[in-house]
């Protein structure tokens, strides 16, 4: 059985599609970007790539948190980057979220294919819960 997950510490869509969907102990989250939950303002402008990824990261963090998991759970993940140059800057805070050595498994792509052109990335997870 399916549950939709939903949390009001991460932006909330507005086009046909949920947060995040449990089945079972796993947990599908959506595209995720780095913007602010309250007024999809885009944090770092789309220049200041760290505080977009912290944001971004936090979002996640948020929807997972919600769904009953934590961090820990992600095991795999998949990061959207418009421009992959930014990939340095965007590790340096994956870092800060994951216990050194026990990263999720993950897929980096370059892509421009953004539906809001202003981002510089985008993650998709999939978290299995205890």
């Amino acid at each position: 059985m399916k549950e939709i997950i939903t949390t009001s510490k991460a932006p909330r869509f507005s086009g046909p599609l949920s947060q995040a969907v449990k089945c079972g102990n796993t947990v599908y989250i959506a595209g995720i970007t780095g913007n602010a939950p309250e007024d999809w303002a885009l944090v770092g402008g789309g220049v200041d790539l760290e505080a977009e990824a912290v944001q971004m990261m936090e979002n996640l963090k948020a929807i997972v948190e919600a769904a009953g998991g934590t961090m820990d759970d992600i095991v795999s993940v998949q990061v959207f980057f418009k421009d992959i140059s930014g990939i340095g800057a965007f590790n340096a805070v994956y870092r800060r979220y994951f216990k050194e050595g026990q990263y999720p498994a993950r897929m980096a792509l370059e892509t421009s294919n953004f539906a809001d052109k202003t981002v510089s990335f985008e993650i998709m997870a999939i978290a299995v819960l205890d």
